[in-house]
């Protein structure tokens, strides 16, 4: 720019002798050209060259062609400026003015090349055309100032487009001119390197000695030397021909180039594992290049490597001393602004790794502040650092802001890596703030891209991403279809990280699905590629997971040996919060091997640091714990301890101390609840609670059994009923609220129809047509779109239950469990509760009468039971064999027999646990007649339901039946069977009505069932274990994007508070997901939430014919004025009195769920 003023002034200079409108015309012209105005000084100067030549103002005239040819020249119209040019020097030489022929060329040559250098800038496709006019201008008419600048920036430019023998050409007529006018040795220097490198890539050695560079010649030659040695593996030969040109290295080479022989150095040593002698290099060549005086941005660039190296060896505190002593120097060095962004950048990932979050931040934002001298994909790096360290820090707005940049900017760029890793981050984001459907999106979407762009890292780590999210969801089959997918590509990897990161997702996988051998195959896998490529932080987490296989496998001390280890790491990160982590992991390895004293000693010191400035964990309020998590932990662990010390020991005083610490610490998390509420991602609210009510249900229960003393029964069925009961009142509850019209619920409609709208239908697995029973298909591609749609309304139902805990709900949500007196005032004296309870691993079953209650422990341990049921339930479905009879005998003798006595002449109110849900009781057998025959039974999913449901145990007079038979939909087959059964309830039941075939659909279903005393479905069931809410009852389609399923997560928001009996005369009905804290998710729990009384439900597929036969039975029974429960016990014997039917497949499946004898 400097240029082109100097020509403005020089002709501003001219004063033109004639009018003052002209002279203005003039200013004006020249204001423009100032003013880089170019079109309008091309539009204004016709006109005024015209006047002048009308003049004959011959003079005057130059400098007004020239700023016409000029103007066109920098507003990118070469070939017109070069004509406009042209004709100014045939004017000059017309009009004899020779003498500004050669400044007029001059000009034009320096508007070229600050053309060039402008488009230079804007990287713009045209600067190798003007280039070349610059350079052909200055030889046409020797202009040699700029010419070995001009093509030595034209090599620069070939290089860059891949046009090496360009290149060469170029950089050789550089150096020519540059000898032969000696203008710029520095200049010279820097081709004659590029023009060594390009020979030695080569392999033209020879040419290097026309270069007339025997120094850098020697240096470049030997630095291939070098390489060609490490190629072939001889690393200490290699690394002594680098010490040879060291010296000459550093005294010669560019700063750029001795970075490049330093880490070439550092590398050779790397790769023969001697750590320490490569961070010796480094220190020395620190030493040597500032004795020699090099430049402040290369010794940054040295010591910010240098800090690379200590963390990739795992050296977090050396490199935190060596970034402090750095931050000091670079103080004081005062370098450009382009080494800020990456002196901050470093300063916050060292701060990262240290765990100083929050100065991570700080650096980060220091960093983005110069961030203009970072390139694009420096850039990324940094914001993609900064949204980490902002979750990290629980500031998950900044951190999903940051990651949607990237993702947006990034979209459809060469950033396309950036764009991913963003994406993926950002699915991260979403799926700890349970936005499980905008994280499965994201997922899905990254992973069709990435694939189509055979980016098989990102393609897997999408997939890894994917597949946790379908695990969270509990949609294990769509989980590992991904997991073999990914197993099958991993060898598409190449980096030792990426195929490391796989290979531990994999290990956990297999460890997750009990395929132990499969895990530890992966995980050392992972560890041979950690070892082999220094990955430090992968070191320590296989070390952890390695750890945790030798504690599953029993090898205690093994496991304790990996743990110590972590702990060091952990300590030379000052990372107090996994140390004792840690140390509690190896409390449990004590434990395990029962040795109480060491498993107390390493539980006390975790104590100690995890509450402030008290002397005892008593009384203890929230603000006194650092790590709550961990002291609530610590505290169970604390009383389990004691509690297995006074067992071993038979010592009833240290057994009712463990009780008291129990006590302490589930009235420190009652009083604290709020707190984990609100993070639905805790792990204290997954399970310290349960574990907390389990290991008093067991305290309590061995006190009991020791002293029996009343109240200990009357605590253990209190903690037990409160820990199963609390999920299930809570939804319970906001259901309730549904029936008083809150607003608020009435939003869920939108929400699950808009569901149900679209067109994605799941694909089922019909029966033979005589079973009403269908199976959602695995890993269809269907039924993964519908889950994901599930997942939304999901999230909705969730976002609504906790607006509700603000309203009435809150009184139920937090609602009192019902006592032991209180329960037995409401039974009759010829009814009893068997309740069981399933401890940590042990089960219990509480015989609740009208004037007594007893409690005893099953003999065997809750393991045992559960595969006994599993066995039960696959033999009871072959109705051609009496197999069943054995397990369904040893079942009988381990759940029922003990309380034989107590229980005779007794109807039954089963409250099941855990497996037990799924267990039919009434097919116990005894040797001589099955449960059922002695007993009326019915069942309950916790004994607090009872506060909700109608007590009344006799139908009213005039009960109406509203029954749903054979819909017609496409997906199922049909039953003609239904049919005759919902004729038959009509004829027996007068004030009844029915719907069959195709006008058993929603909308008609919806109109018809309030206000209905008893609601019959007779039609297929459908149960999924893995995706319970799309359970479901098959009625008939609307329309075509109707797939006709009445869902579990719908029949939530019905209104059946009139409702005394819902009958699924359906298969699986009566079958549910069960968690961890005993909540049920299945059919039946729905139309509770939804206001019904009782549901007879099925635990099988059924047989078409004999369910039909069954139905009959019941209503017969019910219509002559028995009760449900006689009524459905008469109906089953009905079938057992029959040689066909005889066998409990055909009448075992269903059950009586509520209080109705």
């Amino acid at each position: 720019m400097k240029k082109i003023i100097w020509i403005l002034i020089l002709f501003n200079a001219i004063n033109f002798c004639f009018a003052s409108d002209l002279n203005q015309e003039w200013i004006t012209i020249t204001t423009h050209y100032q003013n880089n105005e170019f079109d309008s000084v091309s539009t204004k100067i016709v006109p005024f060259i015209n006047q002048l030549e009308s003049l004959s103002a011959w003079t005057n005239l130059i400098p007004a062609y020239f700023y016409q040819a000029s103007a066109k020249l920098l507003s990118g119209q070469y070939d017109q400026a070069d004509s406009l040019f042209d004709q100014l020097i045939e004017f000059s030489e017309k009009h004899q003015l020779s003498d500004s022929i050669k400044d007029i060329r001059y000009k034009q040559t320096s508007l070229y090349v600050k053309a060039f250098q402008d488009l230079k800038e804007e990287k713009h496709p045209s600067c190798i055309k003007v280039l070349t006019k610059a350079i052909n201008l200055s030889l046409t008419y020797r202009i040699n100032n700029y010419l070995a600048v001009l093509y030595y920036e034209r090599a620069l430019l070939n290089e860059k487009n891949g046009m090496n023998s360009l290149m060469e050409a170029d950089l050789l007529k550089s150096i020519e001119v540059n000898e032969q006018l000696s203008q710029n040795e520095s200049l010279k220097k820097n081709a004659q390197e590029k023009l060594a490198k390009l020979y030695v890539d080569r392999k033209q050695y020879q040419e290097l000695d026309k270069l007339k560079l025997n120094t850098n010649a020697n240096i470049e030659l030997k630095i291939q030397t070098a390489l060609d040695l490490e190629s072939k593996g001889d690393y200490i030969k290699a690394d002594q021909v680098l010490v040879s040109i060291q010296n000459e290295v550093y005294t010669n080479l560019s700063d750029e180039r001795i970075m490049d022989f330093i880490k070439k150095r550092f590398l050779l040593y790397d790769r023969r594992n001697l750590s320490k002698s490569a961070l010796d290099t480094l220190d020395v060549t620190i030493d040597k290049l500032n004795k020699l005086s090099k430049s402040h941005g290369l010794l940054f660039s040295v010591s910010e490597f240098r800090i690379a190296a200590f963390l990739y060896n795992g050296l977090s505190n050396e490199a935190g001393i060596a970034s402090e002593k750095l931050s000091k120097q670079f103080a004081k060095w005062n370098l450009s602004t382009d080494y800020h962004a990456r002196f901050y950048k470093m300063m916050g990932d060292i701060s990262y790794l240290k765990g100083s979050i929050k100065q991570a931040i700080t650096h980060y934002n220091n960093a983005i502040e110069y961030a203009i001298s970072l390139d694009k994909l420096q850039y990324y790096e940094l914001l993609n650092n900064l949204g980490l360290a902002y979750e990290k820090d629980k500031q998950t707005e900044k951190a999903r802001e940051n990651f949607v940049r990237i993702y947006n900017e990034t979209a459809n760029t060469q950033y396309i890596d950036n764009h991913y890793r963003a994406g993926i981050n950002l699915g991260l984001i979403y799926t700890k703030t349970d936005k499980l459907p905008e994280a499965s999106h994201l997922y899905e979407e990254i992973r069709i891209s990435a694939q189509s762009k055979e980016l098989y890292y990102l393609f897997i780590s999408a997939s890894l991403r994917l597949a946790e999210v379908y695990q969270m969801q509990g949609f294990d089959s769509m989980a590992g279809n991904l997991f073999y997918q990914i197993e099958g590509m991993k060898n598409y990897l190449q980096n030792p990280l990426e195929k490391t990161q796989v290979a531990i997702s994999l290990s956990d996988y297999y460890a997750k699905t009990g395929n132990l051998i499969k895990s530890l195959k992966f995980l050392n896998e992972a560890d041979v590629l950690a070892n082999e490529n220094k990955l430090v932080h992968f070191q320590n987490a296989i070390q952890e997971k390695m750890a945790q296989m030798n504690f599953n496998q029993g090898n205690y001390s093994q496991a304790r040996k990996s743990y110590e280890q972590l702990i060091k790491y952990y300590q030379e990160q000052d990372d107090l919060y996994n140390i004792l982590v840690t140390r509690l992991k190896i409390a449990l390895t004590w434990m395990s091997e029962k040795d109480y004293q060491e498993t107390e000693k390493v539980i006390k010191n975790i104590l100690i640091k995890t509450y402030k400035g008290k002397s005892e964990y008593k009384n203890l309020m929230i603000e006194d714990v650092i790590y709550v998590d961990i002291f609530c932990k610590s505290m169970i662990y604390y009383s389990s301890v004691h509690f297995l010390q006074a067992t071993q020991q038979e010592n009833i005083g240290l057994m009712m101390k463990s009780l008291d610490e129990i006590d302490d610490i589930i009235t420190f998390m009652d009083n604290n609840r709020y707190i984990f509420i609100q993070d639905s991602q805790s792990e204290f609210e997954k399970n310290s609670f349960i574990n907390a009510y389990k290991l008093k249900v067991d305290i309590c229960a061995n006190l009991y059994n020791r002293t029996n003393d009343p109240k200990y029964l009357e605590n253990a069925f209190d903690v037990s009923e409160k820990a199963r009961s609390q999920a299930f009142i809570s939804e319970a509850g906001a259901q309730i609220i549904s029936k008083l019209n809150n607003p608020k619920m009435k939003d869920m409609n939108g929400a699950q129809y808009a569901f149900i709208s679209n067109k994605s239908q799941i694909e089922l697995e019909t029966g033979n047509g005589l079973e009403r029973g269908l199976k959602i298909k695995g890993g269809s591609k269907n039924s993964e779109i519908l889950a994901t749609e599930l997942q939304y309304t999901q999230q909705k139902y969730n976002e609504l239950v906790n607006t509700l805990k603000d309203d009435k709900s809150s009184q139920l949500i937090d609602i009192n469990t019902l006592s032991l007196s209180s329960i037995q005032n409401i039974l009759e004296s010829d009814e009893t509760i068997m309740n069981y309870y399933v401890s940590s691993n042990n089960c219990y079953l509480f015989i609740i009468h009208k004037d007594k209650t007893s409690l005893i422990t099953i003999a065997e341990s809750y393991a045992q039971i559960s595969n006994l049921i599993d066995q039960y339930r696959a033999q009871i479905m072959d109705y051609n064999s009496l197999a069943y009879k054995t397990n369904s005998q040893s079942l009988y003798n381990l759940l029922v027999k003990p309380v034989e006595n107590e229980i005779k002449n007794k109807n039954l109110i089963i409250i099941p646990s855990g497996k037990l849900n799924n267990l039919p009781f009434a097919t116990l057998h005894n040797q001589s007649e099955f449960l059922l025959e002695n007993h009326i039974i019915c069942q309950l999913p916790n004994i607090s339901l009872i506060q909700f449901i109608n007590l009344k145990k006799q139908m009213p007079s005039q009960m109406s039946v509203f029954a749903i038979g054979n819909p017609d939909n496409p997906i199922a087959s049909r039953l003609p069977g239904t049919e005759t059964e919902v004729r038959k309830i009509q004829e027996l039941i007068p004030n009844s009505s029915f719907v069959l075939g195709l006008e058993s659909n929603r909308s008609r279903i919806m109109k018809e069932m309030e206000n209905k005393t008893i609601l019959h479905f007779a039609t297929h069931g459908l149960f999924e274990p893995e995706y319970p809410l799309l359970s479901g009852l098959i009625l008939s389609p609307e329309h075509q994007k109707d797939d006709g399923i009445l869902r579990l997560f719908e029949i939530y928001n019905l209104n059946l508070s009139e409702t005394r009996l819902v009958v699924l005369s359906a298969c699986e009905t009566g079958l549910a997901k069960i968690k961890q804290n005993d909540d049920v998710i299945g059919l039946v729990r729905g139309f509770f939430f939804a206001g019904a009384s009782n549901i007879i439900a099925s635990l099988w597929q059924v047989s078409d014919t004999a369910t039909s036969e069954l139905m009959i039975a019941f209503y017969q029974n019910l219509n002559s004025g028995k009760s449900m429960s006689k009524s459905i016990q008469n109906a089953q014997l009905s079938l057992i009195a029959k040689p066909a039917t005889t066998h409990p497949y055909y009448w075992g499946a269903f059950n009586l769920y509520g209080f109705a004898h």
